[in-house]
Parts: C-alpha cells; sequence; structure tokens
C-alpha cells in the first residue's frame, strides 16, 4: 500500500495547489461575474478528477496499433470477450523502459509472440521486429523475432573482439639465437 499512497498522495497535493490557483487567479481577473461563476466550478471539478484519472490510468496497456520496433519481448496475454479473442497485451522493454501495450488480436501476431515466449523460456532475448510479408501467404507475419542468443548477449572474450578466436602471442625466449 505504501507504493501506491507514494503515487497518489503527491497527484492529489498537486491537484488542490493547481485548483486554488486557478480559483484565485479566475477570482482576481477582470472576467464577468458570468464568467467567473462557470469557470470557478469547472477549475475546481477539473482538479478533483485529476487524481482519480491519475488513479485510473496507473498500470493500464497502452492502446497502440502497431508495437514498437525493435522492442524487447517480455510476455503477452490474450484478452477475450464473449469467447473471442479481441485483444493483445503485450510487455515490452522499449529503450531501457518497460511499457505494457494492448493491440488488436492479429493471428499472425499471436504466432509470433508464441515464438518469442518459447525462446525466452530457453534462455534467449526476443526482440520483436517490423517487417511487410515476403509473400502473399496469409500465415507469413508481418511481426518477425530477432533472437539474441545468451552467448551472444555476453562481452567477447580477451582476443575475441572480431568473432575469431586467437591465441595469445608467446613471448620469445631472449637467450634464443
Amino acid at each position: 500500500m505504501t507504493d501506491f499512497s507514494t503515487l497518489v498522495l503527491p497527484a492529489i497535493a498537486v491537484s488542490i495547489t493547481v485548483g486554488a490557483a486557478a480559483v484565485f487567479i479566475l477570482l482576481r481577473s477582470q472576467l464577468t461575474n458570468l464568467w467567473k461563476t462557470l469557470l470557478v466550478p469547472l477549475g475546481l471539478l477539473g482538479s478533483a478528477l485529476l487524481p482519480v484519472i491519475f488513479i485510473y490510468l496507473i498500470g493500464t496497456p497502452l492502446p497502440a496499433l502497431r508495437l514498437p520496433d525493435n522492442s524487447i519481448y517480455l510476455s503477452y496475454q490474450l484478452v477475450y470477450k464473449q469467447g473471442e479473442k479481441k485483444k493483445i497485451q503485450v510487455w515490452l522493454v522499449e529503450k531501457s523502459d518497460t511499457r505494457l501495450y494492448s493491440v488488436p488480436y492479429n493471428k499472425q501476431l499471436e504466432k509470433a509472440l508464441k515464438e518469442a515466449e518459447a525462446a525466452r523460456r530457453g534462455g534467449a532475448q526476443a526482440r520483436l521486429r517490423h517487417g511487410k510479408p515476403r509473400h502473399n501467404d496469409s500465415d507469413e507475419s508481418e511481426y518477425s523475432i530477432e533472437l539474441d542468443l545468451p552467448h551472444d548477449l555476453l562481452p567477447p572474450k580477451a582476443g575475441e573482439e572480431d568473432g575469431v578466436k586467437r591465441l595469445p602471442k608467446a613471448p620469445l625466449p631472449g637467450n634464443m639465437i
């Protein structure tokens, strides 16, 4: 509960401060009383709804038509409505920030995400890439999975900077002529 309160209490404090400042400025302005009568309650209502909207938006998926390109896959979940697959919620890492996306259901995307899930469970890091189908087949996905295997993620060992293993040079003995 402390994590939630650390997010909500500052939002409520900012909301009250902004609402009070707006009301003060409106009352001091030279607007007609009719405008003041309309705008003061709207300002108070807006400042009261700000924390409610903030609380509602915490943790909800970002609606998107397409997923961001070159993002690292973490997990996915299908959303059903009345027994039909309607949306896919995908958790991705994009530029070191994690984000939950909600996209319309797509059979090809589901297939790509199943491949990414299997690869992730096998220890690989799966990147989701955009691409157009190579053929007009409906089975091919507009999304493709690019795998970063665990050994590809490690820094190269000494002497293997370019991917070729080299033996260290042995020092020549000084007494041999």
